[in-house]
């Protein structure tokens, strides 16, 4: 089960409900779909042009091959343009409009995914012995044998293991 939006109220409902849980307004079936039509989040979406044009789409330059993606995309307003892309594919390969699609995923490179993960940090101190981020940064101190000799000098500690190191650069 899936949540979709009320074309009506744009509120959350089943994608199995019939009629929207909070304005009563009716929703469309697969089957109450005609031919031409995609059933997308919950709106039916014609797309009985674009049908048209896909036996052209091989001999079509690359640009308005991308007029026609982008033509999809504007019919279907929910959708990603990587949404857009699936669906004129599956016109394609089946010479039919899907009657129903479902483009609440996002897609980077070649899969889909749930959720973008955020980018790690590559600038972060690490500690070569155990790889812990605890990391202290500190000058060393006054020394009873060389006084304030290398008492300027900056050394990394790892809060973990100890470990006390120079750091790089």
């Amino acid at each position: 089960m899936a949540l979709i939006k009320c074309p009506e109220c744009s509120k959350e409902i089943s994608d199995k409900s019939k009629q929207c849980t909070h304005c009563g307004f009716p929703l469309p079936t697969v089957e109450d779909v005609p031919d031409g039509f995609c059933l997308i989040d919950g709106v039916p979406r014609d797309l009985r042009e674009a049908l048209n044009k896909i036996d052209d789409f091989p001999t079509m330059t690359p640009d308005e091959q991308k007029k026609l993606k982008g033509w999809i995309f504007g019919q279907c307003q929910t959708i990603s343009i990587y949404g857009a892309e699936e669906i004129l594919n599956i016109m394609l390969e089946t010479h039919a409009v899907p009657k129903e699609f479902d483009g609440s995923y996002k897609r980077v490179g070649n899969g889909r995914i749930d959720s973008i993960q955020p980018p790690i940090n590559k600038n972060v101190i690490k500690c070569p012995k155990c790889g812990s981020t605890c990391v202290t940064t500190i000058t060393r101190g006054y020394s009873v044998l060389l006084g304030f000799i290398g008492s300027g000098k900056v050394v990394n500690i790892c809060g973990s293991c100890g470990h006390k190191w120079k750091p790089k650069g």
